[in-house]
């Protein structure tokens, strides 16, 4: 007889389609982005069906942004009261089991490596932010190069899981070295049947 596995899911909170981003972000980013800040790494993983607002989430739009700007914006306050920290954004996409680079000057498959004991993609690019308008140029350029297709729910639907990162790197309490945190959202291909 096969083993019977039961996973029990319990959710923090539950936003419906009244909520807007700065209640999303207060409640699913801020914690994370106060650990973040004090040099613990943090991932957010948007995930739901083909047009539930997982992007829109993650991104926004200039008049109501998403998860992604506000991070940026609070970790630029916070940077600005510190010399030495900087702020850097890569965007990468996993699209039929292949990893490309959403900055990249061209596309092309990237490979995973081993860096000295920490998984990274060799050569993904990283591009510094120094304001809210860099992050919204970087996203729409990788919004413009992200894998898309129509499904029977979204004519122009995210066919990718894209991942962004903002990573930090400060220097250490005794300034002898330089150590670097990063903040993952996770932006997962939509799931319908056909």
């Amino acid at each position: 007889m096969p083993d019977i596995i039961i996973v029990l899911q319990m959710f923090s909170r539950v936003f419906d389609a009244h909520s807007d981003q700065t209640e999303v972000f207060d409640h699913a980013a801020q914690p994370l982005l106060q650990r973040f800040l004090r040099g613990e790494n943090s991932v957010v993983f948007a995930y739901g069906m083909t047009n539930a607002g997982k992007t829109h989430t993650i991104q926004g739009t200039s008049q109501r942004p998403g998860l992604l700007p506000r991070l940026v914006s609070k970790i630029l306050d916070h940077v600005g009261m510190h010399n030495g920290w900087e702020l850097h954004a890569s965007m990468l996409e996993v699209y039929q089991e292949s990893i490309y680079d959403l900055l990249g000057k061209k596309r092309e498959k990237m490979s995973i490596r081993d860096g000295n004991g920490k998984v990274e993609v060799a050569k993904l690019s990283s591009h510094p932010i120094a304001n809210t308008q860099d992050s919204f140029r970087l996203m729409d350029l990788a919004a413009s190069k992200r894998s898309k297709s129509s499904t029977f729910l979204n004519t122009g639907s995210s066919r990718s899981h894209a991942v962004y990162t903002l990573t930090l790197t400060r220097p250490t309490d005794d300034g002898c070295d330089i150590m670097s945190t990063a903040f993952q959202l996770v932006d997962l291909a939509g799931a319908e049947r056909r």
